[in-house]
């Protein structure tokens, strides 16, 4: 009987606490949510992350890194002008350009990494890693 009891609980229990095989995840795809088929396997999907087609970015005439934005005020900046047409710098090709006029009392003091880190650490000519907000950049 006892053999029975152990054998009945533990049925119960495997079953109360096993996988569930018929479940629905909801699926978010921009501002729509729909759910899944009844699936048990993991899909890694890819996103494509082709970088080629980025604009040039201009901070008061001058060329600047688009990480450089993520720094700037909003609240300095007075105009922004885009332009569509393709262009070349540094023989990179780039989609198109915008211009950013921040406010006459605003003057941003640009700076490389690799400035930064001759200045403030004894790598000088060691080969380094920028990333800035988990996000891996070029050094100037």
């Amino acid at each position: 009987m006892r053999q029975a009891l152990t054998i009945a609980i533990a049925f119960v229990t495997l079953n109360a606490f096993g996988q569930t095989t018929h479940l629905k995840v909801p699926i978010v795809s921009g501002n729509t949510q729909t759910e899944s088929k009844i699936d048990t396997t993991l899909k890694v999907s890819y996103v494509n992350t082709n970088d080629s087609e980025n604009p040039a970015y201009y901070l008061n005439g001058q060329f600047v890194n688009e990480t450089f934005l993520k720094t700037l005020n909003p609240k300095v900046i007075e105009s922004v002008s885009v332009n569509h047409q393709e262009i070349y710098v540094e023989s990179q090709k780039y989609y198109g350009q915008i211009f950013i006029t921040t406010k006459g009392d605003y003057t941003p003091k640009l700076v490389s990494l690799n400035n930064l880190k001759s200045k403030y650490t004894n790598l000088k000519n060691a080969p380094t890693i920028f990333m800035i907000d988990n996000e891996i950049i070029n050094g100037d």
